[in-house]
């Protein structure tokens, strides 16, 4: 499914013994497993072409995955491009029994990502550790 081999941890490690796979330096997007979730961490990019085309290529290599965690730390701004990528990918994830959480987002986005009705989507949580949990074990909400 992605570059290099991952495997999910054991119950006594957060980290897989793997190193985080990854992407080429194109697309800035580097994907790991964490608790047996897939968490893809988006860079920014101040262009919005540039921006949109980090957000395609991190939804089409998170496809197959159940269990996702998108991680927003570095995203300064959501455009509707980016908006409707994520929007998608939330929704064929679901579409396969699957979940999706969100973390490290910031108040700008976050407001994008409310008017588009993206947390009745999908989880938003703090850390990327809070959103493995809710994943995983299918605890409260973050």
């Amino acid at each position: 499914m992605f570059q290099g081999q991952t495997k999910p941890a054991s119950h006594h490690d957060q980290r897989t013994t793997d190193p985080p796979t990854l992407s080429d330096p194109s697309t800035e997007l580097a994907e790991e497993m964490l608790s047996g979730v897939t968490l893809a961490t988006v860079l920014y990019h101040d262009d919005p072409r540039a921006m949109s085309q980090s957000w395609a290529d991190t939804c089409q290599r998170v496809r197959g995955a159940d269990r996702i965690i998108f991680d927003l730390q570095e995203v300064k701004q959501l455009n509707r491009m980016g908006v409707a990528s994520l929007v998608r990918s939330i929704r064929r994830c679901q579409s396969r029994g699957g979940r999706v959480a969100l973390c490290h987002v910031r108040p700008e986005p976050l407001a994008v990502l409310e008017l588009n009705g993206v947390p009745h989507l999908a989880m938003i949580c703090e850390t990327p550790l809070a959103a493995a949990a809710w994943l995983t074990r299918e605890t409260e909400p973050c």
